[in-house]
């Protein structure tokens, strides 16, 4: 829902981790807030190519690169 064509790649990290922030797991009774890795990224794919070169934050913030069409993106 949040992607499309010129839409700011911070702006999908953004709802991403607004998605994963209101999660939490229980272990051993005690309760945790699921929340995102700053050092992990989604990324553009490409033919013949798995990172093409685009990179999409999971975190608020920074990359103001936007989509273009034709474009694919795999979001980890």
């Amino acid at each position: 829902r949040e992607a499309g064509i010129d839409v700011r790649l911070g702006d999908i990290g953004s709802a991403v981790q607004e998605v994963m922030e209101s999660y939490e797991c229980t272990i051993g009774g005690k309760t945790y807030q699921v929340k995102p890795c700053r050092n992990l990224n989604g990324h553009s794919i490409g033919p013949y190519q798995i990172h093409a070169g685009k990179s999409v934050p999971i975190v608020r913030g920074g990359e103001q690169t936007k989509m273009e069409e034709g474009e694919f993106y795999a979001i980890e």
